[in-house]
């Protein structure tokens, strides 16, 4: 079935006092760029809504997120479209430092095809670009000297204020800061009793920082992510410390730092993390996979590979030696997998005790 995805390109924003700016004593307008995403049963008109403020007004090294507005109609969008879906478990996904979220379109399209309505996330000012209304782009622009915790922060200021811009959507309100036109229905769909969170690199650093600190969110996935980013010493992150009795799952690579593989077994903010947790926790590890392995990547570099030369280095470097498709599988299997066992009750005990190709279970 040709996937149909609804995407809601949102600029949302609102006034606060941003914690994570050098100047913390400013009240700035700091906006989220978030898509979400759903499939509806059966093929429909895409649908996208753009929220985006006619402008923003940011300063150099502020980790503040923004979003361009889309450029699609939201005529198409009806209260049957909306209503008739039911509602949704809702996923949130954040990407690595620096990559775009557009680069997870593999496992977002997935899960939306499963019936859950993904919602992504750009940090802006620390991804390479993001294009505003009126064709204005912001490109990463750091800090001077140490960044990692302000960074840190940030992502999960992000990520909150978006579950808090979903929460009012859901409660029938209009998160638009201009008040636009939303489709009828559209809040409808979502069922925020089962939200998750998944992430790659620092994003599954943010997911689980969200797990945290957040009670709206019941599960989470890091793909390859460390625990201990900005803390000299992992166990002084409060995160790692503190552990979860919720559900969670790690998936890393065969070498991700100078610990070797990434498995709660050999990373130390990974091992840390498992023995304070009390909830349901499963390892899995790709031994042949690299970093890249877990977004977009894994398909993309094989298939430049079709039209021009790959260094082998660079391959090695990004995805490893996996097999490609055997990869992408283990993830369209697992990540639902996860999800579908705790956002919605429907367990698959059977897939947890059996290692997929190119996959291993760590105990």
């Amino acid at each position: 079935m040709t996937d149909v995805f609804r995407e809601l390109n949102a600029l949302l924003r609102e006034r606060r006092v941003d914690s994570c700016s050098p100047d913390a004593s400013c009240s700035s307008p700091p906006a989220r760029p978030c898509s979400l995403r759903s499939q509806p049963q059966v093929p429909r008109p895409p649908l996208a809504v753009p929220l985006c403020p006619s402008d923003f007004r940011g300063r150099p090294g502020r980790f503040r997120s923004v979003r361009r507005s889309c450029t699609w109609s939201i005529r198409t969008a009806t209260t049957r479209t909306c209503r008739s879906w039911g509602r949704r478990p809702v996923v949130v996904f954040s990407p690595g430092f620096g990559v775009p979220r557009g680069l997870a379109s593999i496992s977002v399209a997935e899960l939306a095809g499963r019936g859950y309505v993904v919602v992504t996330v750009d940090h802006t000012y620390e991804v390479a670009g993001v294009e505003f209304p009126g064709g204005r782009l912001e490109v990463q622009t750091l800090p001077e000297g140490s960044y990692a915790l302000m960074a840190r922060a940030a992502r999960l200021a992000d990520l909150r204020f978006v579950l808090d811009a979903v929460t009012k959507l859901a409660h029938g309100q209009n998160p638009d800061a201009e008040h636009r036109h939303l489709p009828a229905g559209l809040g409808e769909i979502l069922d925020l009793r089962r939200v998750g969170a998944y992430g790659h690199s620092a994003g599954g650093l943010s997911s689980i920082d969200l797990l945290d600190v957040d009670r709206r969110v019941r599960a989470a996935i890091n793909l390859d992510g460390p625990l201990g980013y900005g803390y000299d010493d992992p166990a002084d992150a409060p995160t790692v410390a503190h552990g979860t009795d919720r559900p969670f799952l790690l998936m890393g690579s065969a070498k991700s730092g100078p610990f070797g593989p990434m498995t709660h077994r050999d990373e130390p903010s990974w091992g840390l993390f498992w023995d304070h947790s009390t909830g349901w926790k499963r390892d899995l590890n790709l031994p042949n996979g690299r970093h890249y392995s877990f977004i977009d990547h894994q398909a993309l570099v094989p298939w430049f590979q079709r039209f021009f030369t790959v260094p082998p280095e660079l391959i090695e470097t990004a995805v490893g030696t996996a097999n490609p498709a055997k990869v992408l599988f283990a993830l369209r299997t697992y990540l639902p997998a996860f999800f579908d066992q705790h956002l919605r009750d429907r367990p698959n005990h059977a897939l947890w005790r059996r290692a997929l190709p190119e996959t291993k279970i760590i105990d």
